[in-house]
Parts: structure tokens; sequence; C-alpha cells
């Protein structure tokens, strides 16, 4: 009879932790991109910030070229797209660099996200069985930022430097912090939530 009762108690143990394993695997999030949308918010809220922070020589009515110099060029499209946008509605001609009478260069010299995530709880522990149990963190917290630095330097079309700005530096940050089931998020980069309190 304790026998019987001992094998039930670790049936039933078995499956709770089953059911736990189970429910903490449906709830992680999952990104079907190489980059999470919050990640590319980051960045090109940061260029963009960054771009517009630039103190621009007068271009209106000129023949300009856009050149991006980074220390990877992995986000240096959306950068020089941003910077031809600027100078577009500043009444700029966008033309090669071979036919510019102004050629700008812009320097990158950091065009990236960080991101930093920490916590305190139960870690995972081995059970009878073969399972483990999921961790169950009481506290945890995830920073994440991004980083543009950017300085400009205009030539006209015989190689003379005619124009210097920056640097500059913009940053953009998601904060996520949670205590058991209680989420507090503070964030700029989506509109009408700066700040938002809830529950996961």
């Amino acid at each position: 009879m304790h026998r019987a009762m001992e094998r039930t108690g670790r049936g039933l143990l078995v499956g709770l932790l089953t059911l736990l394993v189970t429910g903490c695997v449906s709830t992680r999030y999952q990104t079907e991109t190489p980059r999470s949308a919050t990640e590319q918010l980051l960045l090109s809220d940061a260029i963009e910030a960054a771009v517009a922070e630039l103190e621009w020589p007068d271009v209106s009515g000129r023949a300009v070229a856009v050149e991006v110099v980074a220390l990877s060029a992995g986000d240096a499209s959306y950068l020089a797209a941003a910077a031809e946008a600027r100078l577009a509605a500043a009444g700029a001609q966008l033309v090669d660099p071979g036919e510019a009478q102004l050629l700008l260069v812009l320097r990158a010299g950091a065009l990236g996200t960080v991101s930093r995530s920490a916590s305190f709880g139960i870690p995972e522990l081995p059970v009878p069985g073969g399972l483990v149990t999921p961790s169950i963190p009481f506290v945890k917290a995830l920073k994440q930022r991004a980083y543009v630095k950017l300085r400009l330097v205009g030539f006209d079309g015989t190689g003379v430097q005619r124009a210097s700005a920056g640097p500059v530096m913009a940053r953009k940050k998601f904060d996520v912090y949670s205590l058991f089931f209680l989420v507090l998020r503070r964030n700029d980069i989506y509109p009408g939530e700066a700040s938002s309190l809830g529950i996961d």
C-alpha cells in the first residue's frame, strides 16, 4: 500500500513537472526575422535621430552625393537613405559622386545595438526521471540600447573640404523589468508607450 502511494506520488510529481516545463516553453518569445522588430526600431530610430541632429550645409539647388563610411556595412544603406531623404527635403539634387558639386561623406563611428540581462530566482534543477524543472525568475531585467555616432565632411568637385559637422551621438533604449508576473517597460521607440506597467 505504501509503495503504491509512493508510485502514485511520483507519477503526480512527474506529471506536474511536465506541465510546468510545457507551460514554460509555450510562453517563450520568438522572432521570425534575423533581428527582432524591437532591435530594428532601436537602430532605425537612432539613425534618424543622429541624421536630424547633424548640422548640414546649405544644399538647396546643388548637385549632391552621399557616401557612407561605416565600421560594418550591414546598416550603411539605411543610413545613406536617411541622409538622402534629409538632403532631398532641403532642396538638393541627388546625383552620382562623379557628377556632384558637393560630396558629403558620413563617417559612422558607431552603428549598432547592445543588450544586457540579469535575473534572480530559482535555477533549473534536475529531478528523477531525467526531467529538469524550469527556472523561476523572481526579478528580471533586460536592457537594450542602440548607438549611432556620426561625423560629416563635405568636399567640392576638386577635393577641397567645404563642410564639416559633428560628431553627434544618438541613443535609443528599450528596457523591461519584471517582478514575478508584474512587468514594467520603459522605452523611447514605441509611440505612446514610453512607460507602461502590466501583467505578462
